[in-house]
């Protein structure tokens, strides 16, 4: 009886190392076949907003919309303030961290083609 268990066993042994052999041999021949990709639009490593230091050198105010609230920044004659708090002063580190992030803010690659998923891909 031993034996008899002990050949199923290494039948099936020999059955599973052929399974992942195929498994294994098919995900290298996906890999290998290349990812799909959404495409390049000529835009992507580009700066999204370009020569960001003429604009900020000139703009009297900065919107920034989220999904749930919006903020604006005025540029006033006492430095940039947060509009409707009665000139409250943003502070000027936070406003130099603002400006650089907008200013390294570069087109990425395309993520989908169809504008109804812009939503779930976060645009």
């Amino acid at each position: 009886m031993n034996t008899i268990r002990g050949k199923q066993r290494q039948r099936r042994l020999q059955i599973l190392a052929g399974i992942a052999a195929i498994l294994s041999l098919l995900a290298i021949l996906v890999h290998l076949g290349g990812t799909v990709r959404a495409g390049d639009t000529g835009r992507t490593g580009q700066p999204v907003i370009p020569e960001f230091a003429k604009v900020r050198a000139g703009a009297a105010e900065i919107r920034i919309t989220l999904a749930d609230e919006s903020y604006t920044l005025i540029n006033t004659a006492n430095g940039w303030t947060l509009d409707g708090t009665k000139g409250y002063p943003i502070r000027a580190d936070r406003l130099a961290a603002l400006a650089s992030g907008l200013e390294g803010l570069s087109w990425g690659e395309r993520r989908t083609r169809d504008p109804g998923k812009l939503n779930r891909v976060g645009l």
